[in-house]
């Protein structure tokens, strides 16, 4: 039996790049001498100033935080070799993960690999079939990807739209489960924050969960880096104003991987359902060392 002649895969997926090409939009991983980190990068031999880096604080090229990284690897292991339910947590990882909550201000915290992953356990765990979520428009793609898995009722406010989501919000039925609604603090593409008092207006007055990502934010913003949540919060009377943030280490925070904030009682909650901590390796007990020495560091950066 003949195998039937076909268009390869490889034939087909360069039909898609060729036609984003045609459209501008072609992309280019450079590679860069000596890395990314700093203001300055070098390729083919010239010197460039980077606009690119999310690297605020500069933590990234810093020689003191760097050694501060190395000793904490240099004394600890480098891989969980496991995912968080498989091979269990050592007590480093539970040190940090409560120094973090407390110094944003949260009950709770739990680490992730990535900030998208970060945003598809949050998506995954919080919201359920028939649920209804009401998210800007202009969420980042790790939410968008996410939102078709749940199975939620989706609802789109428009950008930073507070008459739109509280029209949104007003046509619930009065015996619907309490709503999740997600947002940006600050976002990057067009460098708007997300204005937290009318939100916390909006939240006494309806009761929605409100899940804020605070990638952009945190280590650049508000009282010791805390991000725009914990700024709303001091001038709200300690009141938080977001039920849950998520928070990346690869911006301003100089590190990698990411972190969810959390309210008493969710962490098992997440454990359980959500298939990017069940099925992912965990990050290492050197990272959790890490967490635990930029606790300490960030207090101190207040003039960057």
């Amino acid at each position: 039996m003949s195998v039937p002649e076909r268009r390869s895969l490889y034939d087909c997926l360069n039909d898609r790049l060729r036609a984003d090409a045609r459209l501008g939009l072609a992309r280019d991983s450079a590679a860069m001498a000596g890395g990314a980190a700093g203001p300055l990068l070098y390729r083919d031999g010239r010197e460039y100033i980077s606009f690119m880096s999310n690297d605020g604080l500069g933590l990234a090229a810093d020689a003191h935080w760097q050694a501060r990284v190395a000793a904490c690897f240099a004394a600890h292991a480098p891989s969980a070799s496991a995912s968080r339910l498989a091979g269990g947590r050592s007590d480093v990882v539970d040190q940090a993960c409560r120094a973090v909550a407390d110094y944003f201000g949260f009950a709770e915290c739990l680490f992730l690999p990535s900030g998208y992953q970060a945003n598809l356990a949050c998506v995954t765990t919080l919201l359920q079939q028939g649920q209804e979520a009401f998210v800007d428009r202009r969420c980042h793609a790790s939410v968008m990807r996410a939102l078709p898995l749940a199975g939620a009722r989706i609802r789109a406010w428009n950008h930073l739209d507070y008459d739109h989501l509280e029209r949104l919000l007003s046509s619930l039925p009065p015996d619907a489960p309490q709503p999740v609604v997600m947002a940006e603090s600050l976002y990057s593409m067009d460098g708007a924050a997300l204005d937290l008092e009318r939100m916390a207006a909006l939240r006494r007055r309806y009761g929605f969960f409100l899940c804020v990502d605070e990638a952009h934010a945190l280590g650049a913003l508000g009282p010791g880096g805390r991000g725009l949540c914990a700024a709303q919060a001091l001038r709200d009377g300690g009141r938080a104003p977001a039920d849950l943030v998520v928070g990346t280490l690869g911006k301003s925070l100089g590190l990698w991987g990411a972190f969810l904030l959390l309210p008493r009682g969710f962490t098992p909650l997440f454990e359980h359902l959500a298939s990017a901590i069940m099925h992912s390796t965990a990050l290492p007990p050197a990272h959790a060392a890490c967490m635990l020495a930029l606790v300490e560091e960030l207090p101190r950066l207040e003039e960057r």
